[in-house]
């Protein structure tokens, strides 16, 4: 765009052509600044169309889930009508299963943690074991 008549800088003009004055820097700032404006409304509107797929996702997953909850919660008050004696003298041993469960994974992991630990002190001695042999011979 050319600015109107008459808003051209005072500043001296080069042969034919005015030197870019204020109004000139502004718009070519503007024009700067807006080139961008359709490509980020675009990914605006891709990405708010990906988080309504995912809210939907999320909706179907809760009403899922809540059905589940309704028919486990019928199915354990069901059991527990029929076998509830039963339940309440076998629940001690379930939750010491469970315990004996999560206890069982945590011993497992620090083994592995000590095996790693251990096969790094190990590549340790043996690397202090050449230092040591490399200053006993200089």
């Amino acid at each position: 765009p050319h600015p109107p008549i008459g808003a051209m800088s005072s500043s001296p003009s080069i042969g034919s052509r005015a030197v870019p004055g204020p109004e000139d820097e502004l718009e070519a700032k503007e024009a700067e600044l807006t080139r961008e404006v359709p490509n980020l409304l675009e990914a605006m509107n891709r990405t708010s169309e990906e988080v309504n797929v995912f809210e939907r996702r999320t909706s179907e997953a809760q009403e899922r889930y809540r059905k589940l909850l309704e028919q486990w919660s019928r199915l354990y008050e069901d059991l527990r009508s029929q076998y509830g004696s039963s339940i309440d003298r076998v629940k001690p041993y379930f939750d010491a299963a469970q315990a004996f469960k999560a206890a069982s994974e945590r011993v497992q992991a620090v083994v592995r943690e000590f095996s790693a630990a251990a096969s790094q002190h190990s590549q340790a001695k043996v690397e202090l074991r050449a230092i040591e042999t490399r200053l006993a011979y200089e």
